[in-house]
């Protein structure tokens, strides 16, 4: 007992003298922790030993930030026989993957294993035909990483991959620099009744369709077009407007634009009969009435009337009905064109109508 609170008093001690804190990458969790050298050393890779209560939430496959460092993945942990500190290694990170994972894109940082280094050259080399083996710690996210990626100063696809104690170890096979397209595969021209569109590309690497790359969409104007996450065009009003589609795991964007046209609408019930009653003559300084009336009159839409005539028609309006009345005898034998229209002037009916002496 007296053992185990000296250590505990020690270890105190130099953690308040010597404390660092560092932020777990993914979690954003800090830790307190202090630093010895790894001498020991014999890669370019930077290591670092930390130590850290037993009660810290650190484990092998923890990443941290260490400031001004750089990003270190935990490589091992040691506790010394007693139960007040732990003690581990990590290993500086060599570079970023960025995985696709539930539908987001993950950056997951890795580090070269030390096998590839040649020390003598402090530069990289590689194993059996162009391969490499990179590591990281073992996640939901990092458990099945597929595909290429641009990374160590090349192009490379996983083949292959093992776990051990808490990492989980790629292998990479370097291949040919891929060539990433993204093209726009629907239309261009789009009628504003339509009220919504999806948009729909084709993603390529060398050549070979890609499914479920992952996209994001820029529009240039909101007020003509929105455009969602999943790509659905939102028409708002004619004009042009210019999407921007990324593929965020290739960094490839594809600029369409597209010219929206606005349709006018049709009558507002053009289901319903309308009817014009009340004959085809107007005679001469004589007053007459018209009536309108509609198949559907629980529906009966809104309506002007309107007279088209080339001299002077008297109109008195009263609900559906309408009284003419001409008084200009220049205008015997003359025709005039009586008209119902709807709240946008489309025409719901109309009659010709001749003034008679």
């Amino acid at each position: 007992m007296n053992s185990i609170n000296t250590t505990k008093r020690l270890f105190n001690r130099t953690l308040n003298h010597e404390r660092t804190e560092i932020t777990n990458y993914y979690t954003g969790e800090f830790y307190n922790v202090f630093f010895r050298k790894n001498d020991r050393s014999t890669t370019p890779q930077g290591k670092v030993r930390l130590f850290y209560p037993v009660t810290t939430n650190i484990k092998i496959g923890t990443i941290f930030s260490f400031p001004d460092k750089g990003k270190y993945l935990v490589v091992s942990q040691d506790s010394d026989e007693n139960s007040v500190y732990y003690t581990s290694l990590a290993i500086r990170c060599d570079e970023i993957f960025k995985v696709k994972y539930n539908n987001t894109l993950v950056s997951v940082p890795f580090v070269l294993s030390s096998e590839v280094y040649d020390i003598s050259e402090n530069s990289t080399i590689s194993i059996i035909d162009g391969s490499i083996i990179a590591y990281t710690g073992l996640t939901e996210a990092t458990k099945d990483i597929t595909g290429t990626y641009n990374v160590f100063g090349g192009t490379y696809e996983t083949k292959n991959s093992f776990i051990r104690s808490g990492l989980i170890y790629y292998y990479l096979k370097r291949t040919a620099k891929e060539t990433n397209t993204l093209t726009y595969t629907g239309a261009t021209e789009l009628d504003t009744s339509v009220g919504t569109y999806q948009l729909t590309y084709e993603a390529k690497t060398n050549g070979y369709a890609v499914n479920d790359p992952m996209l994001t969409y820029v529009t240039s104007v909101p007020e003509i077009a929105t455009v969602s996450d999943t790509g659905m065009l939102t028409l708002l009003q004619a004009g042009s407007v210019t999407i921007t589609a990324t593929w965020i795991e290739k960094d490839v964007e594809c600029i369409t634009e597209f010219t929206l046209t606005q349709t006018p609408l049709k009558p507002d019930n053009p289901t319903t009969s309308v009817t014009i009653t009340g004959g085809d003559t107007l005679r001469y300084g004589r007053t007459k009435t018209w009536t309108v009336t509609f198949s559907d009159s629980e529906n009966q839409p809104n309506f002007t009337w309107n007279v088209k005539s080339d001299f002077k028609i008297t109109q008195n309006i009263t609900g559906n009905k309408i009284q003419l009345k001409c008084t200009d005898d220049k205008a015997i034998d003359c025709t005039f064109t009586l008209q119902v229209l709807d709240n946008e002037s489309n025409i719901l009916s109309e009659t010709t109508i001749t003034i008679v002496g």
